[in-house]
């Protein structure tokens, strides 16, 4: 399951950057930053809705109607895909906005790379990436380093 939901995302990358490649080329719309701007934008949007969600089923779950209408507090707990005791709607918001500068940067920096070369190359960059990832989480988190993890980074590669 783990190498399906995987070589999903990859299709699904690799889709995505060959759609913004035609609107740079084609529709000639050399704007890699307003179209970071509409992508964060959908995943605001998303992430807004789940909050709503949550909190409506959050109310539902703690609420009955009576048969004389009026409102019975119950011990329901939440559904388990919306309720974790070590999660809040407000830390899970506090950590996006931690993280959404960072993630709008890397997706302005790789559309302003995607349109100046080409889908193969920005795949072939995105592919070895892990190699720079490994060796940032050397230096700066002090992971240890071994054969095992140097194999698991060169079969991303691969």
């Amino acid at each position: 399951l783990g190498v399906a939901s995987i070589t999903v995302c990859a299709v699904i990358w690799t889709a995505a950057s060959v759609v913004k490649k035609r609107i740079f080329n084609d529709l000639s719309f050399d704007q890699p930053f307003a179209l970071s701007v509409v992508a964060n934008a959908c995943y605001v949007v998303h992430f807004l809705s789940w909050g709503v969600r949550s909190a409506v089923a959050s109310r539902r779950a703690g609420r009955r109607r009576r048969a004389d209408n009026r409102v019975e507090l119950l011990e329901t707990p939440l559904p388990p895909d919306l309720a974790a005791p070590d999660r809040t709607w407000r830390a899970e918001a506090w950590a996006a906005l931690l993280i959404m500068p960072v993630f709008f940067a890397g997706q302005w920096s790789y559309g302003v790379g995607l349109a100046m070369t080409s889908v193969t190359s920005s795949t072939v960059i995105c592919t070895t990436s892990s190699v720079t990832t490994f060796l940032g989480s050397r230096y700066f988190l002090s992971e240890p380093s071994s054969a095992k993890k140097w194999l698991r980074v060169l079969l991303c590669i691969a």
